[in-house]
């Protein structure tokens, strides 16, 4: 199990590490294809920033106890993908469809991989 933990650390990390770029890099350069403005999208980077940063630390540090760490990240993705279709709400009117289609897809992989998360968390030590 300890394998099956680890890589979902790994998984997180570069799912995390896409997300970041992809929201804080590119969509900034391509605002009027996207329709989200800057600042929110630079807003929702910082999360997956945070996010990398812990998964880095859980894949490389952790040795055992991987239950809690799960559901902590597990947790922290819902609670973004929360914040995410909060953003979509308040700039429905201004989103493209690419940037409508962009949004939903992130969540719901992120939805997915959340509960598989959560999954192994409930079988593995705490």
């Amino acid at each position: 199990m300890q394998l099956k933990s680890k890589t979902l650390f790994l998984l997180d990390w570069i799912g995390a590490l896409l997300s970041a770029t992809i929201l804080g890099g590119i969509f900034p350069k391509f605002e009027h294809s996207i329709g989200m403005p800057v600042n929110t999208l630079y807003f929702l980077a910082f999360f997956p920033v945070v996010f990398l940063i812990y998964d880095m630390y859980c894949y490389l540090v952790l040795k055992k106890n991987f239950g809690k760490w799960l559901t902590g990240i597990a947790v922290a993705n819902l609670v973004y993908c929360g914040i995410s279709v909060l953003s979509i709400y308040y700039h429905y009117e201004n989103l493209t469809h690419w940037g409508f289609a962009y949004f939903l897809l992130e969540i719901a992989i992120i939805i997915i991989l959340a509960r598989i998360e959560l999954k192994v968390a409930s079988r593995t030590e705490i």
